[in-house]
């Protein structure tokens, strides 16, 4: 394992740096705050879901890793979300803050994932990386947007209908641009180089300006005012998640590139987009800060051991 260390933090340090980088510039006010917002708006809705229209829609979705990598990803999501569902005695918090840390356990930040995918396994985990997005960002979008409405429904009396959970999801760009890059792929849609030059120039832009934005909003301050129930959902999304991916990975006999990808996908931190989310629908938009803050900074440690440990057993002859 010794000798995978390096090359693990060699990987695992430029995202984290770029982390810091983010929070130090958001702090020092070198740049006005209506810089920051603007960033994050461009990120949601143009550069992100570029990069994830143009990754998936020229991945390779077929073959048994893609199936194994759907089955692992699928079933370590659910499961971590489950665990989540069954710690609200234990927590005792209210659904408004409860919705927080819930989703604080299975948003994993596919900005993290991409990034370490491409520098750890270089063209070889971009793909897989393509293929993870396109698996699990309709799904943990998709339970984030049906706890929130639900929680929205109870508070006003009122149940949602499946209508309006559906139209909540797909209103999503990242579910969007994900599935309209998976339809293009399956369909064999013929689309002009130039459409694919575009979109590639675009979605370059994502990750070092996602990056950035993920260090920016980062909410220091919120990390006074958390309790142990962030304790928890960090403990569900960090440790028991990839936990969760490595032992469904063992159980199928699934091993190589493909299987380290989703440990990747299941080691981030909770998204930031899932404090916008949060906030934009009423959830506790503070709790969600301090969650995203406190595995921010404990996923540079976690991520790195989870990786060691995962490229050990899955990649037994080195990288």
């Amino acid at each position: 394992m010794t000798a995978l260390l390096v090359p693990i933090l060699s990987a695992i340090f430029p995202i984290f740096a770029v982390v810091v980088l983010g929070s130090t510039l958001r702090r020092s006010g070198f740049l006005a705050a209506t810089f920051w917002d603007g960033l994050d708006k461009a990120i949601f809705w143009i550069l992100f879901p570029c990069l994830l229209f143009a990754v998936t829609g020229r991945a390779n979705l077929s073959g048994p890793d893609t199936v194994n990598m759907a089955i692992v990803l699928v079933a370590s999501t659910l499961g971590t979300a489950l665990l989540a569902r069954l710690s609200k005695p234990l927590v005792r918090l209210r659904d408004r803050s409860f919705v927080a840390v819930y989703q604080s356990a299975f948003r994993m930040n596919a900005y993290v994932g991409l990034a370490a995918s491409a520098s750890l396994l270089g063209a070889t985990g971009s793909a897989f990386a393509a293929i993870a997005v396109a698996i699990v960002a309709p799904l943990i979008n998709t339970l984030g947007v049906i706890a929130l409405a639900g929680m929205n429904g109870r508070a006003s009396g009122t149940r949602p209908s499946i209508f309006s959970l559906a139209r909540s999801v797909v209103a999503n760009p990242l579910i969007l641009s994900t599935l309209a890059g998976a339809v293009v792929n399956l369909l064999g849609v013929p689309l002009p180089e130039a459409v694919w030059d575009t979109v590639d120039v675009i979605g370059k832009a994502a990750l070092p300006m996602a990056l950035l934005s993920v260090g920016a909003g980062l909410r220091l301050r919120a990390l006074k005012s958390a309790g142990w129930p962030v304790g928890v959902g960090a403990f569900l999304k960090l440790i028991a998640a990839p936990a969760i991916t490595v032992a469904a990975a063992l159980a199928l006999g699934f091993s190589g590139p493909a299987a380290l990808v989703a440990v990747i996908f299941t080691a981030p931190p909770a998204s930031v987009s899932s404090y916008q989310m949060t906030k934009a629908m009423g959830g506790d938009a503070d709790l969600m800060a301090a969650s995203i803050s406190v595995q921010t900074i404990a996923a540079s440690l976690t991520m790195t051991l989870v990786l060691l440990y995962a490229t050990a057993l899955f990649l037994p002859g080195g990288l």
